[in-house]
């Protein structure tokens, strides 16, 4: 099927899916999403596993969202070295390890949300060097490896490095179980411009958390259970348009004056502020022209 660039199989009751390497050349985009998959394999034919043929799918788009694949096989994808877009989400995977997105150099979005209670390895994303947006929402995750972000780069001599994730623009954790944040979490984000962090557990935020992402404009830490954010958190937060604390355990703010300059959208409902505290904060925002954002803001 030479000519075939799309290929559409979703919401039926597909249990395996095997497709042959060469069999449909030009496809670009496949979608199996909602079926019963509990696997998906590339098959290479005998003729061409030992051939001088480049071993590379067209393939752009591969969707496997909402299925009921429990595991990935190392070096599964590695074959997709032109794939931009992989949806992994609503399954049930338990574990993800770098080797899992082995090949993936071209990958810019990944989708991997609500698989249940998700396990992430140090150094899971190593291999994804283009990777421009990530969703890891409702997962069950509790804690985040200081060293899960970061781009593995090899010299001739076998000596390896961790770069920074220069292409990631948007990073979504919401729904999730964590209680604190490693200061070293985002260091290798630095263009980071959408962090969302709500409905989680989080009580303090790191000294330095934000300061390596300067370019952050969106940051959403909605209903969790902050009771204060320090001056110095604030005050790393130059680029930031959009700010979203409703529904922690704030009582009061820092001194708001030279802080937050590009500010344009705030949300602070559903805190138990203090009215001393509170009347400042109503000053600050009338004075600055800050538009009010209620909890129905969307990611």
């Amino acid at each position: 099927m030479e000519y075939l660039t799309f290929l559409d199989l979703s919401h039926n009751n597909l249990t395996t899916f095997n497709i042959t390497f060469g069999n449909c050349p030009s496809l670009g985009a496949l979608y199996l999403n909602n079926n019963n998959l509990t696997q998906f394999q590339i098959t290479l034919p005998a003729e061409i596993v030992n051939s001088s043929v480049e071993k590379v799918f067209s393939l752009k788009a591969l969707d496997l969202s909402n299925n009921s694949i429990s595991e990935l096989i190392e070096n599964q994808f590695e074959l997709l070295g032109g794939l931009q877009l992989l949806n992994l989400s609503g399954n049930k995977i338990a574990v993800l390890k770098s080797g899992h997105f082995a090949g993936l150099t071209s990958l810019r979005y990944l989708r991997l949300q609500s698989n249940g209670k998700l396990e992430l390895s140090e150094h899971t994303f190593e291999a994804l060097k283009q990777l421009a947006m990530l969703d890891l929402s409702y997962n069950g995750l509790e804690s985040l490896d200081p060293n899960l972000f970061g781009y593995k780069q090899m010299d001739t001599q076998g000596l390896y490095e961790y770069l920074p994730m220069a292409h990631m623009r948007w990073l979504n954790l919401n729904g999730n179980k964590l209680q604190q944040l490693d200061s070293r979490t985002f260091e290798k984000l630095p263009f980071l411009e959408e962090l969302c962090l709500s409905n989680n557990a989080l009580r303090v935020l790191p000294e330095g958390l934000f300061v390596p992402i300067q370019n952050l404009k969106v940051l959403d830490m909605r209903r969790n259970q902050l009771t204060e954010i320090s001056s110095d958190i604030l005050k790393s937060l130059n680029n930031a348009k959009d700010l979203l604390i409703n529904y922690n355990q704030l009582t009061t703010l820092p001194d708001l004056n030279g802080t937050l300059p590009q500010l344009q959208r705030m949300g602070i409902d559903g805190n138990p502020w203090e009215r001393a505290s509170f009347a400042p904060l109503e000053q600050w925002l009338i004075a600055r022209k800050i538009q009010y954002l209620t909890d129905d803001y969307y990611f």
